[in-house]
This record gives structure tokens, sequence and C-alpha cells, in this order.
């Protein structure tokens, strides 16, 4: 009998074995299917975070290391409108953004109404190529400045109350607060019994007094 009931016991152990074994198997396993999704969500976000020149409605995506821009066929963006010069201004990738550089054109650039002639372009410049409106779009945590951290002063009432309150909460304070009441209880209960034995041991002297 212990002989069987040993080995229902070695059986029970090696199916719970198998069976987390199968578990932990299954929740590590990553399938091809499973890969290529995640592969196809990562290139989503490269392309959604990828620089863009937006042109009278028109989306350019900026992927080369230099853009030309102008009226001219022979441009990266060719803009149709004769405010525009043949080569009117280029982009130089510098790091996460680009550089936008005025070419000599004969109506000048603009950006945020302000004419440059070189300038790194940041999230959501507005450009003018002569008459031509555009808008500059890039990843807004690469292209905007980081934010800037204010000082928080601690008001003396609140850090008063977060201090009090965590006083009330501390067990300490209430282990410290019991023992005190129990040490006062213990000598009122001593002083009680002093004023009894005190007073039996007048009893005693009075009746042991000689009479007058």
């Amino acid at each position: 009998m212990c002989a069987m009931m040993q080995k229902l016991r070695v059986s029970s152990t090696a199916i719970e074995a198998a069976l987390c074994g199968e578990a932990c198997r299954g929740s590590i396993v990553v399938t091809s299917a499973d890969s290529s999704d995640l592969s196809h969500s990562i290139h989503s976000i490269k392309i959604d975070n990828m620089p863009r020149l937006i042109i009278n409605g028109t989306v350019h995506e900026l992927v080369e290391e230099l853009i030309t821009i102008g009226r001219g066929p022979d441009n990266t963006i060719v803009i149709s409108d004769s405010s525009v010069s043949s080569h009117h201004a280029q982009l130089q990738r510098v790091g996460e953004n680009y550089r936008l550089k005025d070419l000599g054109s004969t109506n000048g650039t603009r950006v945020n109404g302000i004419p440059v002639t070189e300038t790194t372009l940041r999230f959501d410049d507005r450009i003018r190529f002569g008459a031509t409106e555009a808008r500059y779009e890039a990843d807004a945590i690469g292209s905007q400045p980081p934010p800037q951290i204010q000082e928080v002063e601690a008001r003396p009432a609140k850090l008063s109350a977060v201090l009090a309150g965590f006083a009330n909460a501390s067990p300490f304070l209430h282990q410290k607060d019991q023992q005190d009441t129990v040490r006062s209880a213990i000598l009122a209960g001593l002083a009680v019994i002093l004023l009894i034995f005190l007073g039996s041991m007048i009893a005693v002297l009075l009746m042991h007094a000689p009479a007058p």
C-alpha cells in the first residue's frame, strides 16, 4: 500500500511539472506573425514621426539628407509659383531636424514672418517661399525644447499638516500613549492602597490608645 501511494504521488508530481512546463513555454513563445506585427508597428511609428513639409495641402515626406526646393523641375520639391525662384532654398538634415538655407532667391524665404538666410527648423514652423506658404512638421519630442522645471516651495501650513498627520498615524506614538495610561492607572491604584493602609494604621492606634 505504501509503495502504491508513493507511485501515485510521483505520477501526480510529474503531471503537475509537465503542465507547468507547457504553461511556461506557452507564455514565452513568440510566433512569426507576432514578430511581423511588431515590426510593422515599429515601422508605422517611424513613419508617423518622420519630418514633413506641407505645401498647399500636399505633404512631402523628408527622407533625403539634402532636399532642394524651387520652381525648376530638377528640384526635390517643385513649387509651381512664379514668385518662387528656380532654385529657391534647400533643406539639410542635421541630426533629427532639418536646416533651411535660402539659395539667394529673388523674393526671399521667411520663417514665422521673419526673413532668413539660414536657420534650423522647429516643430510647426511657418515657412514662406516667395508667396507660397508651407508648414514644417516633425517629431514633437525631438523638435520642441525640453519643458522648464519650476521649483515648488513647500508651504509651512501644509508641511505642518503633513507632519501632524504622520504623527497621528505613527504606531510608536499610540504605543507610548497606551503605556502612559497604564502607568497612570498603576500609580492611582498604589495611591489608593497607601491611603487605605494609612487609614487602617490610624484606626489601630486609636483603638489601643489609653482612655482619659
